[in-house]
């Protein structure tokens, strides 16, 4: 099995005051334990160093994210050729998700992972049939955690 993890679930872990902040800890631990391959756009990495160093004021605080999520076990960075951009273009446009949802919605898809996510856009796709999205709490819950 394999994972996408959605940036939210990586600030979330980051940021103690996030009311994610504990399950996206505990979930990125136990997927660290599983094993699990994981592939993330590349986009994840400017994501969340953006979003950390706005809320902390400090971009040395989004270099060391960005580096957790570098070192993170098993991990591969998927960049965005043209196909796959097209494949997530088509995804945004019959979903209605913002750009750099349907780079992770596509990913997911590619590889047959499971997307992690706090988002409810991307959740709603598990619902809709278009790949299987769970939140890191109920993936927890599915392996005994």
């Amino acid at each position: 099995m394999s994972l996408v993890i959605d940036a939210n679930v990586f600030v979330a872990s980051a940021l103690a005051e996030d009311r994610f902040h504990h399950v996206s800890q505990q979930f990125l631990f136990e997927a660290r334990l599983a094993g699990e391959a994981i592939y993330e756009p590349v986009l994840v990495l400017a994501e969340v160093a953006g979003v950390i160093s706005r809320v902390r004021q400090d971009h040395s605080l989004g270099d060391v994210a960005v580096l957790r999520i570098e070192n993170f076990p098993r991990t591969r960075l998927r960049i965005a050729d043209g196909p796959f951009a097209r494949r997530a273009a088509r995804l945004a446009a019959r979903h209605r998700l913002s750009g750099a949802d349907s780079h992770y919605a596509a990913l997911a898809v590619e590889f047959s992972s499971t997307l992690i996510s706090l988002d409810g856009a991307l959740l709603d796709l598990d619902a809709a049939g278009v790949l299987s999205a769970k939140t890191p709490e109920v993936w927890l819950a599915e392996h005994g955690m």
